[in-house]
């Protein structure tokens, strides 16, 4: 599982509204060399049962989609399971497209709900997510990826990443 894809997956390319800055962009390539198209990326952080994560996410304008899992453990860029054994699930496409969308994550494992609010950086609530899979260990990584079904150029951009307990 580990050696999905040899070929290059989310690369850096210019901001589109900060010039001289580069963000991270995450597509779905075609290519029959792939053993999946969809491409990914994952970032690890310290282990959090109660915690918050920041990220800037820019929709393209004809992006197919996209989504962001906060899991327990390491999974392939690529892996289109992922989701399934992930804490926290966000479809991305719930987001304005052509614009930085600035999202803040929160959760509290030991809360009656366990759900984790997701809110804009004003903290205008934008979705409650239930706990998709239970964890004893917490909360330590996030994994990005497209969920296009077809190629997709446009993909969608992440500027920024950051973990606060």
């Amino acid at each position: 599982h580990c050696a999905y894809n040899r070929a290059s997956g989310a690369q850096l390319v210019p901001n589109p509204e900060r010039e001289g800055k580069e963000v991270l962009k995450v597509a779905r390539i075609d290519n029959e060399e792939l053993e999946i198209s969809n491409q990914g990326a994952v970032w690890n952080f310290p282990t959090l049962h109660k915690g918050r994560f920041e990220t800037s996410v820019y929709i393209s304008e004809g992006s197919k989609g996209g989504r962001l899992s906060l899991s327990d453990r390491w999974f392939n860029a690529s892996d289109t399971t992922a989701y399934k054994f992930a804490m926290y699930n966000f479809d991305l496409s719930e987001l304005e497209q052509n614009r930085w969308n600035d999202l803040v994550f929160e959760w509290d494992l030991a809360s009656d709900t366990k759900s984790c609010s997701v809110k804009d950086i004003e903290g205008n609530e934008i979705a409650t997510l239930p706990l998709n899979f239970d964890t004893v260990n917490g909360v330590n990584y996030v994994h990005f990826i497209s969920t296009a079904d077809e190629e997709d150029t446009k993909g969608f951009l992440i500027e920024r990443v950051e973990s606060k307990p």
